[in-house]
């Protein structure tokens, strides 16, 4: 895996340097599918211009303070300590913080 970011150049300027990257370190057309990984910002998702047969995927920090925020309403300490037991692994701490959840907004349960 590798990052690609810049506070200088454009997302245009950017996704053509990543392509010139990917095109000479990889025979990129045996790839059936390349992964993008992302916030989800329009300009994360402009790869298509390069990357045609290119697929979209949140990355993981994005997708679990997406779906924290869902789980805990928006609640930031929640959010917080909910991150910090799937970061440390502490899987049952975090059952139980969703256990509390659910007991909270029992409408939520089955969503």
């Amino acid at each position: 895996m590798r990052y690609f970011a810049s506070s200088k150049l454009t997302y245009e300027e950017l996704w053509e340097v990543i392509f010139d990257y990917v095109n000479k370190k990889y025979d990129i057309d045996k790839f059936k599918v390349i992964f993008v990984s992302g916030d989800g910002a329009p300009g994360i998702k402009n790869y298509t211009n390069c990357f045609p047969n290119a697929r979209f995927v949140l990355d993981s920090f994005h997708y679990i303070k997406k779906h924290l925020k869902y789980i805990f309403k928006d609640d930031i300490k929640l959010i917080n300590i909910a991150d910090d037991y799937i970061r440390n692994d502490l899987l049952d701490d975090f059952k139980t913080l969703v256990k509390y959840q659910i007991e909270k907004y029992p409408e939520q349960k089955n969503t």
